[in-house]
């Protein structure tokens, strides 16, 4: 029995008619896929990306080519599909693609109780984490994104491994960094200016570094609102080529030092309450090529001193020409965030929405039902918010892509928070 995978199969649509020309009369297998993939309706497209999967290589090559689809509906449904597998190609294509990949903001970790961060990350800027072993070394320093962190018990430290990660012949090669707990004594130490002062220094043997991440510590380890950062711009100034930056915890007053980074395409600032200064510090940053701005805005009764007029210059302003996605996540005011920003010149531009996390309810999801605008959007996330099933039925309805996990209910007003704060 032959195996073509140009005739039709049951799944296959058929193309043409009886008056349409002889090379039309009868399209399935992968030439259907190809044909159905030139529709102009975005949900046929769709289909026929899903279809490819029954094809084989053929239909990986199909979906790989769809990264470079002029619609980002398509290019993101692509990445979602590719991201489910594991064949050489598709990894090497989704790494050259793009460094950071949106969809693990998606994927909601598992929460006990009201906390959130209950776990070290398994993957950072589309790279797996692994403990770095002096013992093995580096083996993978493209694949891999390598994380140092100490415990609480004090029985070992991160400088230690840090020299020893510097010895290793390989470094020069390594691309991701993750920073966690980095001291025993944390009300003796509670900043990361240790980590600013690390990368810094080993600037001239980390050449290759793409990306870092400095705070992944679990909420049983160090409360994300005790997390402090004393001026991160060093380590910016230190790589020009970085590319993603992301930073957990914000009990701090001096982030950044006005300057410009040509490279950097991703920065997440993750807080359990995100002071004014910091706020007005990363607007002095000149960043052509971020694509990805994530803020995590947190609750006033943990030092959020933002109010929603602060986001004024973010929202009205061209501070980031380049910006694809925009979180306002983790708020206590997202239903007046949503208000100003259905007004606001930078919905126009981005593509991803991002106000998971916070106190949203159906009055500020009304307010987006209602904006002709939100529909331009490739994707809106209000996972992690206060929307009733009622009001999601309705966004289901939309023209964009509505992400809502593990919505939340409250019984009153002054039952509602944000996600993550203490």
């Amino acid at each position: 029995m032959t195996n073509n995978q140009n005739q039709p199969r049951e799944f296959d649509a058929v193309l043409g008619g009886e008056t349409a020309p002889i090379y039309d009369a009868v399209l399935g297998g992968i030439e259907g896929v190809k044909r159905r993939l030139l529709s102009q309706f975005i949900e046929d497209r769709e289909e026929a990306l899903n279809d490819a999967l029954q094809y084989g290589a053929s239909g990986l090559d199909l979906i790989i080519q769809s990264l470079q689809d002029k619609s980002g509906k398509i290019r993101r449904y692509a990445c979602v599909l590719l991201n489910e597998r594991n064949e050489p190609q598709t990894i090497a294509a989704l790494q050259s693609y793009k460094p950071w990949f949106l969809k693990e903001r998606w994927e909601l970790e598992k929460r006990k109780g009201s906390s959130f961060i209950t776990s070290h990350s398994q993957k950072f800027a589309n790279r797996k984490v692994e403990e770095y072993d002096p013992q093995v070394g580096i083996t993978d320093p493209v694949g891999t994104a390598y994380a140092f962190r100490t415990n609480r018990d004090g029985d070992e430290f991160i400088a230690d491994k840090l020299e020893l990660l510097l010895e290793d012949s390989q470094v020069g090669k390594v691309e991701a960094l993750v920073f966690g707990m980095w001291h025993s004594d944390v009300f003796e130490s509670d900043s990361s200016q240790n980590i600013v002062n690390f990368l810094v220094n080993a600037q001239d043997k980390l050449t290759n570094l793409k990306a870092v991440f400095i705070g992944d510590v679990t909420d049983d380890e160090w409360m994300i609102s005790q997390m402090s950062h004393n001026y991160i711009s060093p380590v910016l100034e230190a790589y020009p080529n970085l590319e993603i930056l992301k930073i957990r915890g914000g009990n701090t007053h001096r982030m950044f030092n006005p300057i410009r980074h040509n490279k950097l395409k991703a920065l997440i600032i993750e807080t359990g309450g995100l002071r004014k200064e910091s706020l007005l510090q990363l607007y002095s940053l000149e960043l052509p090529a971020l694509e990805h701005l994530e803020i995590w805005l947190g609750s006033l009764n943990y030092r959020c001193t933002c109010s929603v007029e602060d986001l004024a210059p973010l929202l009205y302003g061209d501070l980031f020409p380049n910006l694809i996605y925009l979180g306002l996540r983790n708020s206590e005011y997202t239903n007046e965030i949503v208000d100003e920003i259905v007004q606001a010149p930078v919905l126009q531009k981005i593509q991803v929405l991002d106000i998971s996390l916070g106190n949203l309810t159906d009055e500020g999801a009304e307010i987006l039902l209602n904006s002709p605008v939100i529909n331009q959007l490739d994707m809106l996330n209000i996972s992690e918010t206060y929307v009733t099933d009622e009001m999601l039925e309705l966004l289901w309805q939309m023209n964009v892509r509505v992400i809502a996990e593990g919505n939340r209910v409250y019984e009153y007003e002054g039952d509602r928070y944000c996600t993550v704060a203490e």
